[in-house]
């Protein structure tokens, strides 16, 4: 699958989190979400300068200034949240998907996210356990993601699974390969 077939096939199965997805569908399109993401980044740092600058505020803000600085800032993360969304959608989606033309549940997206999220709630229960707690968690999230990580990155499988036929384009070479063979 090339990049902009990769990009129309996302935007069309939107929010579809069942079946499969390759490993070209998925990278490619992660290719296209983190370009966005830099876009939109480069967009934002111009004009958060141009504003301080049209501001005037100096290099050491008075208390004021900090405080128009920080409501500015929080607008425009605001922005660049709402402008992403849209992406984040598909992306979650092709991310399921993508599980599962390995063989594994799209809910795995979700743990080390619920680990980072659980060990941040241990910091309620004390400060020397909660520490601990927090740094277990951390370091369990970040295994889990590396996880994740491979499995995106494994070779589809080759048959059908639980999540549907393998995706279009996928095996073909080795389908012609077994045909020659049996001639």
């Amino acid at each position: 699958m090339e990049f902009g077939q990769s990009i129309k096939t996302c935007f069309s199965k939107y929010a579809t989190f069942s079946g499969r997805a390759s490993r070209s569908e998925f990278w490619w399109f992660y290719l296209f979400y983190v370009l966005i993401g830099y876009a939109i980044g480069i967009i934002m740092a111009f004009v958060m300068v141009g504003s301080m600058m049209s501001a005037g505020i100096s290099e050491n803000p008075t208390e004021e200034e900090s405080l128009q600085l920080v409501m500015s800032m929080l607008g425009f993360y605001g922005i660049v949240f709402l402008l992403y969304i849209p992406l984040m959608i598909p992306f979650l989606a092709v991310s399921m998907r993508r599980l599962h033309d390995t063989g594994h549940s799209g809910w795995h997206l979700w743990g080390p996210t619920a680990l980072i999220i659980a060990s941040l709630s241990g910091m309620a229960i004390s400060a020397e356990a909660g520490f601990v707690f927090v740094i277990v968690g951390y370091l369990a999230g970040i295994v889990y993601g590396i996880v994740i990580f491979v499995w995106l990155v494994t070779k589809s499988s080759p048959t059908e699974n639980e999540y549907g036929p393998v995706p279009e384009g996928v095996y073909p070479v080795i389908v012609q390969q077994a045909d020659t063979v049996q001639q």
